[in-house]
């Protein structure tokens, strides 16, 4: 088979050159021959093209010799012309298309590779999230797409599922039976997850506005970890076994019409500042935090309350996953709290559980100790988790994509909040920044006499040199 020819459509970005190049590289150091073909509409030379981008690998020659393999094309998305000269470039069929641009070009792009010839049966297209703005366009953008490539072409990126550590959530769970007994209602009390980020838009105000921390984060990479964190047992690791599993999951998920529920199981907050970020509304009501609780309408996780938890500017960059176990029912240690089981997915990435055990001394009284396992300890592990998605699009593998029916999924369970923010604007309440949210969102865990959990700091965090 030909090497293949990888075209980056928004190949000026940020995407591409903190994540996409870094990546390429990787792979190929790894002796996986690639060209690349950058795409956008500045006016560069392909030396200028290629002097954007930095040698993060530390291997020059390796470095140089990968430039060699990289090109730039000038062009508009809108321009037919510039993607009829881009077919008479390549020299294979072996294609694969990475939409890095905003989603209100995506079918454009698609429509013009169309009529260019630009989608033989062996090339393939990755597309960046959010796909759609809900459920209807996403149904919408994923027939036109489906009008040029074959559902086996379509590769729908979501780089949590690139993430080592999620993917250790489902081999922790199926490897072992010790815990995989016990992953149901009647020995967990509940599950929270939470992604923090310390910075504010980072330059994306235009984007981030239109979208907000519920389709940015909940929506997609959230949703994922819990499907990871709950799903029932996948038959094979297979992508079709993978994305059924995920898609039950998505449709047990409990949806919430009802108003008075939603307020009460909600909390949107925007952080002090935002307003005058670059590309920002002035006037924006756009949340930059949210939390919610909510439910898994299943046999398996039947009244155990999901608690979810994202936002911009919090104290902490970190997302976590933490299953609490329900106390022991005897009267030897009253007070006992619950076991916790918890997993970093980033940065510092590890897994820790909380465990209970004697003093020292005559009385016997316990106090809580943790067990920790730290990545690095045993593994060399990238926080680029493009690498893997990437090698897998190369190699026809879209168990780590989602499916069509999985996004549709999620976007009818996001729906019913994002209805009700639109209607009560006034609910999207300022928090300072460097803290955890709007204080109402700990009422979500308080008043159920439970808190918000994070690892921070821990064992992965504090010893960063061994």
């Amino acid at each position: 088979m030909d090497n293949i020819n990888i075209i980056i459509f928004g190949a000026t970005g940020d995407l591409t050159k903190k994540k996409l190049i870094p990546a390429l590289f990787e792979i190929f150091t790894n002796d996986e021959p690639v060209e690349i073909i950058g795409f956008a509409r500045r006016e560069l030379s392909d030396d200028e093209f290629k002097n954007s981008f930095s040698n993060t690998g530390g291997n020059n020659e390796k470095w140089q010799e990968f430039l060699s393999s990289i090109h730039y094309h000038k062009g508009s998305f809108e321009d037919l012309s510039a993607f009829q000269s881009l077919r008479g470039q390549l020299q294979t069929d072996n294609l694969l298309f990475y939409l890095a641009v905003d989603p209100g070009s995506y079918e454009t792009i698609v429509k013009n590779l169309q009529q260019s010839n630009l989608n033989p049966p062996q090339s393939r297209i990755i597309i960046e999230k959010p796909f759609g703005e809900d459920k209807q366009s996403a149904i919408d953008l994923y027939q036109t797409i489906t009008e040029v490539f074959s559902e086996e072409q379509i590769y729908i990126i979501d780089h949590y599922l690139g993430k080592e550590t999620v993917q250790n959530i489902l081999a922790f769970r199926f490897a072992n039976g010790l815990f995989e007994h016990i992953w149901n209602s009647e020995a967990v009390d509940s599950i929270q997850i939470t992604s923090s980020e310390t910075i504010g838009t980072e330059g994306r105000g235009g984007y981030y506005d239109k979208a907000g921390a519920m389709k940015d984060m909940i929506q997609s990479h959230i949703l994922q970890i819990l499907a990871a964190t709950c799903m029932e047992p996948p038959s094979s690791f297979e992508p079709r076994d993978l994305h059924i599993a995920r898609k039950k999951l998505f449709n047990a998920l409990r949806i919430v019409r009802d108003e008075d529920t939603i307020r009460d199981t909600v909390v949107f907050g925007q952080y002090e500042g935002y307003k005058t970020e670059e590309k920002v509304d002035p006037h924006s009501h756009t949340e930059t935090f949210a939390a919610l609780k909510t439910y898994i309408d299943t046999d398996r996780w039947s009244g155990v309350p999901i608690y979810l938890r994202t936002g911009k500017k919090l104290a902490v960059h970190a997302t976590e996953v933490f299953i609490t176990f329900k106390k022991m029912n005897h009267h030897l240690f009253p007070h006992q709290e619950g076991n916790i089981l918890a997993f970093r997915i980033q940065p510092n990435e590890g897994i820790s559980l909380k465990l209970f055990v004697k003093n020292p001394g005559k009385e016997m009284e316990v106090q809580d100790v943790s067990m920790d396992f730290c990545y690095r300890d045993s593994f060399t592990i990238s926080d680029n988790s493009y690498i893997r998605l990437l090698q897998d699009a190369i190699k026809n593998d879209r168990s780590l994509f989602t499916s069509i029916d999985e996004i549709v999924a999620s976007w009818e369970f996001v729906a019913p909040y994002l209805a009700f923010k639109e209607n009560h604007p006034e609910l999207v309440i300022p928090y300072p920044p460097d803290q955890w949210g709007p204080e109402g969102s700990n009422a979500l865990v308080v008043n159920e006499d439970r808190t918000w959990l994070s690892l921070y700091p821990y064992k992965c965090d504090i010893n960063l040199t061994i």
